[in-house]
């Protein structure tokens, strides 16, 4: 249907006194009729609350029957008081989605002056310009060639590599590279074919115009520079993958007609997403890999440390276990927690581990216990006079006299004039 046979056609239905629906739907079906890659038609009125309600429409059902002004393209372009043509929906920020087939969107205002009463919406499976023809069984099995290399790849220089030839012998370009960046320098690269004098040739104008594209969220092409490569022209492509601009897609063509550069873009842009999803798989991957290897590393490092002091603890044990030094161990709080054999088997080590924080009392009569036994084992070596005189005669002669500066000098009976000497059997007073 013609746009002429169109405003006939609502004309005969005005003139017949046709209902006010009857002509809108009649209006919706004759443009949505207008052109094949509309997909979708629907008009919107514009109430006095400011709400555009959804009227008559063909396509798939929407969840947004309901457009507030200033929302999304369909309420900008009331607030605005102007029409809206999105060549591509995906940069638009504020864009409803609708369908995920939705790849362009035209908003036409229907207006008297400058009061808007409705609007015509408008979805297109491909944005102006491009052919909405499908790729022929050759080239759909070319692609499905090229792209089982790509999924079998495990790196992101392999995946590069397997993009740059598949998207090289689809747009048959003089040169194809592919380029990754942090934001300011490029991290990596593969170019299609690999010819190194192209290479230098063309990538300081295309580095340029991946880093501004990845800076400003857009594909930013600009001509080479004169000289530089006569008679081809640049194509960039964004490589954007959940949420976030990884780098873009280089293709320097040789120039020709808008219809082949739509052609060509058309079988691009969807292997450019599906490239831009595999290079983030394949980086998540390998960050996967190379953390597991660096826990497996410290979980063996730990364990070897463990086992050493496992082993060292059981030699301490076996020579404490073997000596009769007392050994305890306490907290903060100085309350014992665990004990060698030797102190375990002493009473009164025993009593205070039992009762928390007095450990410090129970050494102090670990100390007078021991001195005791120092100063009896020190009694039991000191010389006895052998003298048979009453104990009283023994003490008040002063001629036997012991060495040990802590005792005091024994006494023999006043008859007996030797001292008192050691040999290896013992003390004896003459």
């Amino acid at each position: 249907m013609q746009v002429d046979q169109l405003i006939a056609q609502l004309d005969a239905l005005h003139a017949s006194g046709a209902e006010f629906e009857a002509v809108l739907e009649a209006v919706v079906k004759g443009v949505h009729q207008l052109d094949r890659r509309f997909h979708w038609t629907g008009i919107y009125e514009l109430f006095p609350d400011n709400i555009l309600r959804l009227g008559p429409f063909i396509g798939a059902p929407t969840e947004h029957v309901f457009i507030g002004v200033g929302q999304g393209v369909c309420g900008t372009a009331v607030a605005e008081k102007r029409n809206m043509n999105i060549p591509d929906v995906s940069r638009t920020p504020n864009y409803l989605a609708c369908s995920s087939d939705t790849r362009s969107e035209l908003v036409v205002l229907i207006r008297r002056g400058d009061t808007i009463y409705a609007q015509i919406r408008l979805h297109a499976a491909a944005a102006p310009g491009m052919s909405a023809k499908r790729p022929s069984p050759a080239d759909a099995q070319n692609i499905l060639a090229g792209l089982e290399p790509l999924f079998a790849a495990d790196t992101v220089e392999t995946v590069l590599e397997q993009a740059a030839a598949l998207l090289g012998g689809l747009t048959e370009a003089h040169a194809t590279a592919l380029l990754l960046t942090d934001g300011s320098s490029v991290v990596h690269e593969a170019w299609h074919p690999a010819d190194e004098g192209r290479r230098a040739r063309l990538r300081p104008h295309l580095l340029g115009l991946t880093l501004q594209s990845v800076k400003t969220d857009e594909a930013v092409t600009l001509p080479f520079p004169a000289g530089a490569a006569a008679g081809l022209s640049p194509h960039m492509f964004l490589l954007k993958a959940r949420g976030r601009a990884l780098g873009a897609v280089c293709c320097a063509c040789k120039r020709g007609d808008k219809r082949q550069h739509a052609r060509r873009q058309a079988q691009m842009e969807p292997i450019v997403r599906l490239v831009a999803q595999r290079i983030v798989d394949v980086q998540e991957a390998v960050s996967s890999r190379a953390t597991r290897a660096q826990y497996e590393r410290w979980f063996r490092q730990l364990d070897s440390h463990i086992r050493t002091l496992d082993r060292e603890r059981q030699k301490f044990a076996a020579v404490v276990n073997q000596s009769d030094v007392y050994i305890y161990v306490a907290d903060a709080t100085r309350t014992i927690k665990a004990t060698c054999a030797p102190i375990s088997a002493t009473p009164s080590a025993t009593a205070a581990a039992r009762s928390p924080g007095r450990w410090s009392r129970t050494r102090r009569r670990t100390r007078s216990t021991s001195r005791r036994a120092r100063t009896a084992s020190a009694a039991s070596t000191r010389p006895r006079c052998r003298s048979r005189a009453p104990r009283a005669a023994r003490r008040r002669s002063s001629s036997c006299s012991r060495t040990s500066p802590r005792s005091r000098p024994c006494a023999a009976p006043r008859r007996a004039t030797a001292p008192c000497s050691r040999s290896a059997s013992g003390w004896s007073c003459g």
